[in-house]
């Protein structure tokens, strides 16, 4: 049991999730092996199949009417998706007053002054953006507060997603792109490297079960490998794997001649680039 989450006067604010997404669940369910009360959470959304399974398996109350849920709540978490937020968003604003509102946004693209448009300018909002690994408890959520965010608001919202794993407090709002790129998309990235590998394997002779056994088992290995060598570089542990003229240099030289680490550059970059063409709107 961790500490009781506090804001504002209130130990365990009410919670209204609009939204009944994978990342919705991810939190709720984090927020729930923590101690949240699931009494003190509740979901909107217009699937009635997605909210009744998440108040079935956790307890939390669902409701089909955003308006109401957002009039219950002390903070509010959108969880839509980006396409939708606007008529969301423009839908609060019109039937429930904000002033007195917590506003936590999980969707990418969207930057505080566009929020600030749809929802007004003296709203109290932050922005979240977690990786995919919230969902087993293990992620890392970028967090961006605005100006008129309290510090209260932020130290809420930080524990509130320490729930779901590490979280990274970004000072300037633009750093939002480069997180994105680094820690928002970087689950997919390993994924594809994880698959090159196991195809490689495949054609080497492994089994498709084989390949995929000691490629996953091969990737934890590193990552908790890494982890206990805090001290230590990522080029020294791959040079601490390395024996001159062995085989790993030898793989190690065709990463080079193909020109991996450009190639990882460039990726990263069309992903940061993308983060900025949907903060200018052209989603």
């Amino acid at each position: 049991m961790h500490s009781p989450l506090r804001y504002g006067n209130k130990v365990y604010p009410k919670l209204g999730f609009i939204g009944a997404g994978n990342m919705a669940k991810a939190i709720i369910v984090g927020l729930i092996k923590t101690g949240y009360p699931a009494a003190e959470i509740c979901v909107s959304s217009p699937s009635e199949i997605r909210r009744a399974a998440l108040s079935h398996e956790y307890g939390v109350s669902h409701h089909h009417d955003n308006i109401q849920n957002a009039l219950d709540a002390d903070v509010i978490i959108l969880a839509v998706k980006p396409q939708m937020m606007q008529a969301v968003c423009e839908l609060l604003r019109q039937h429930v007053n904000l002033s007195n509102k917590l506003l936590v946004t999980l969707a990418a693209g969207i930057e505080v002054a566009q929020y600030q448009v749809w929802l007004g300018d003296e709203i109290e909002i932050i922005r979240v953006m977690p990786n995919t690994p919230a969902i087993i408890g293990e992620g890392v959520s970028g967090i961006y507060a605005s100006d008129k965010a309290s510090g209260q608001a932020k130290m809420f919202v930080e524990k509130l997603m320490q729930s779901v794993g590490l979280v990274h407090t970004l000072k300037q709002e633009e750093q939002m792109h480069a997180f994105i790129a680094t820690a928002g998309s970087a689950p997919a990235y390993f994924f594809k490297f994880m698959q090159a590998m196991q195809e490689a394997a495949i054609k080497l002779g492994c089994s498709d079960e084989e390949a995929k056994l000691l490629v996953l088992q091969s990737a934890k290995g590193a990552v908790l490998l890494a982890e206990a060598a805090e001290s230590n570089t990522f080029e020294a542990l791959a040079q601490q794997v390395t024996s001159k003229g062995g085989t790993t240099e030898q793989a190690l030289n065709a990463f080079v001649k193909g020109d991996l680490f450009s190639l990882v550059y460039d990726a990263m970059k069309a992903a940061s680039d993308k983060s900025r063409t949907m903060s200018a709107g052209k989603r």
